[in-house]
């Protein structure tokens, strides 16, 4: 079976350059892309290191952008993924508590099986 290493980054927010209708934008177009590029990046040299520490050198690294556990899902989903492994740092609301949020939504939008290691 493949294995695939994926992370999801969040979104540009457009109202950084355009501002929210209360306040004027607080950075340049050119400012908002060169910062995704860079999260774009480090997301993939993260994943890249990860594959080696996991002693999967053939695996595919793919940085995905939306929200986390809905990218996650879609993306297992669309490559027909027969389960997910993920991690859980445990933070986020009450619920996220014990799996953390990104965690506990996969879990409630997929079908899939999912192993949550610590």
């Amino acid at each position: 079976a493949a294995v695939v290493i994926v992370t999801a980054i969040e979104p540009i927010d457009p109202s950084l350059v355009t501002g929210t209708g209360f306040a004027g934008g607080t950075t340049t177009v050119d400012q908002l892309e060169a910062d995704h590029m860079y999260r774009s990046q480090a997301a993939k040299g993260l994943l890249e290191e990860a594959r080696t520490a996991l002693g999967h050198p053939d695996a595919e690294v793919v940085v995905l952008e939306g929200n986390p556990g809905d990218a996650i899902c879609a993306y297992a989903e669309e490559i027909g993924a027969k389960a997910i492994v993920m991690g859980s740092r445990g933070r986020g609301d009450l619920a996220g508590l014990v799996l953390g949020s990104t965690a506990h939504k996969v879990i409630h939008l997929t079908d899939r099986p999912v192993l949550i290691v610590r």
